[in-house]
């Protein structure tokens, strides 16, 4: 069985109005019934309409409280959808750790990101601690550095699996209008604070904190944990042509499978695998 959360769709209309109740007598607008998930939509679609990113960094504050206040509320964690569909959520097997992520666009089509790290500390009655982290400009992380919350570069996380006490990330970003990137790297929070990567996955003979898939806007990469066979599945990532070797926003599936096998204390990479014989 392959372990497999996907993600909420990203991209909301734009343009709907916000309910609301009007006290006829006083004609001001009750508070009372407007929701958490209409306010959020109202607050993403003001940001789709936003032609300045100093006005869509001070919308998404907005949404950063709302989220943030449903995400520091011990009743709440069990809940895996705050009712908004620009807003994802995933919680890890183990009950101890969920994470909320969203993103929006900015004006120079690049993207800001923002999650939510909460850890449980209680199964059966949660509760939490959260850490809010942003990235205002998304990029590209590289596989050597390790991150933290004043450096984050900016991913949606879609599935996360526990890992001798800490936690490996599967996650997704936009950073560009040519390529997307797929990262799995490992989730850290030992320090107090939430720490991102850590030398443990190998390719050859070099070790790497994180990796790090780069390809085209155009195409989608399938990149799983199987939880069966206790590994990593993914698709292989080629150039169109070779001439394009290192141009990743030409870089796509060829239709052969690479895994990332747990060996000690180690993840190794392995290519071009058959996985029907897993």
């Amino acid at each position: 069985i392959i372990s497999l959360f996907i993600c909420a769709v990203w991209n909301a209309s734009a343009g709907t109005l916000l309910p609301s109740v009007v006290n006829t007598s006083t004609g001001s607008v009750s508070a009372s019934s407007v929701t958490v998930a209409e306010k959020l939509n109202t607050y993403f679609n003001e940001i789709d309409l936003s032609e300045n990113d100093s006005i869509t960094y001070s919308i998404n504050e907005k949404i950063k409280q709302e989220v943030l206040e449903f995400a520091e509320a011990d009743s709440n964690f069990y809940k895996i959808s705050i009712g908004c569909g620009r807003i994802g959520s995933v919680i890890s097997p183990d009950s101890k750790l969920k994470i909320i992520s969203w993103n929006y666009k900015l004006q120079d089509n690049g993207f800001a990101y923002e999650t939510i790290i909460i850890k449980n500390s209680n199964k059966k009655k949660p509760k939490v601690k959260a850490w809010s982290i942003s990235s205002k400009e998304a990029f590209k992380p590289t596989e050597n550095k390790i991150y933290n919350s004043k450096n984050w570069y900016g991913a949606l996380y879609y599935n996360i699996v526990p890992w001798k006490g800490d936690y490996i990330l599967l996650g997704y970003s936009t950073y560009n209008n040519i390529s997307k990137v797929k990262v799995i790297e490992v989730l850290s929070l030992e320090k107090k604070r939430p720490t991102f990567g850590q030398k443990v996955f190998k390719k050859g003979n070099k070790t790497y904190s994180r990796m790090v898939f780069e390809y085209s806007f155009m195409a989608n990469m399938s990149l799983v944990y199987n939880s069966e066979t206790k590994e990593f599945v993914f698709d292989h990532l080629s150039p169109e042509e070779p001439s394009m070797k290192g141009l990743y926003q030409y870089y796509g599936p060829d239709f052969s499978v690479d895994v990332m096998q747990e060996k000690g204390k180690y993840w190794e990479y392995k290519s071009d695998v058959d996985v029907r014989n897993n």
